[in-house]
């Protein structure tokens, strides 16, 4: 099932767009510029991050397209298939001693 990749996308700009437009550091980076030299060198500050801010989200959603889509190619290869079911039971095996050690620790805990 193919769906659009910008529909999917959408949720996490509208997160990122939710945190560029809250107050933080960069409020205050832009008012004391602005206080000190003036309404230009606030405008020009608040440009500047702006640029850089929603290239940084860009260049984070490219990336992490890509490290899915990387991920996704490298683990469905035959040899990798072969790989996991060749070493399905010793995964399962550690993990069910794993989770009954940590089982096992939370019964016998006592609270001091």
């Amino acid at each position: 099932l193919m769906t659009d990749p910008i529909a999917t996308l959408l949720p996490a700009l509208g997160m990122f767009a939710v945190g560029f437009v809250s107050i933080g550091p960069t409020i205050l980076a832009i008012m004391g510029p602005s206080l000190a030299r003036g309404r230009r060198h606030g405008i020009a500050l608040a440009f500047g991050i702006s640029i850089g801010s929603g290239l940084w989200a860009m260049l984070t959603v490219a990336g992490l397209t890509a490290l899915v889509s990387a991920y996704a190619v490298t683990f469905s290869t035959e040899p990798v298939i072969a790989f996991y079911r060749r070493s399905r039971r010793w995964i399962d095996g550690a993990l069910g001693v794993f989770f009954s050690l940590a089982a096992l620790k939370l019964i016998t805990f006592r609270p001091s």
